[in-house]
């Protein structure tokens, strides 16, 4: 494993088998939004896209809280490593609605990283 990924599993959450599974979701969402922004191919989307129909045990995700709903995510899959800034707009547009006093909408059933941080059993 590389150094980076040693030095920021003491940082950041590496994600369990849980997290993994609803993190390769939200990754299936973000991969179609880019292909449909985008219209080009990319390494990262690639690489993303791989993950998504990865086997749970055959790849490490750790996450660091940025700030500010933004989170640096580093993968390790098939001795590739490759990171990349996750912005959590689900969480982000639930606050902005809880601020206007809007409880019940269906943004709040929407699983986001923060919610997989949440519960996130691995040390």
């Amino acid at each position: 494993m590389c150094k980076r990924c040693i030095i920021n599993k003491e940082l950041g959450v590496k994600l369990d088998a849980d997290g993994k599974r609803k993190f390769q979701n939200i990754m299936r969402v973000v991969n179609l939004h880019h292909e449909m922004q985008l219209k080009e191919r990319s390494e990262i989307l690639e690489y993303r896209k791989r993950i998504v129909l990865a086997e749970v045990g055959s790849f490490e995700i750790y996450v660091e809280s940025l700030g500010a709903f933004a989170y640096g995510i580093i993968c390790v899959h098939e001795e590739v490593v490759k990171e990349w800034i996750h912005m959590d707009g689900i969480s982000e547009e639930r606050e902005r609605l809880e601020e206007k006093g809007i409880f019940e909408h269906p943004i709040f059933e929407i699983t986001c990283l923060t919610d997989i941080l949440r519960d996130n059993k691995e040390d």
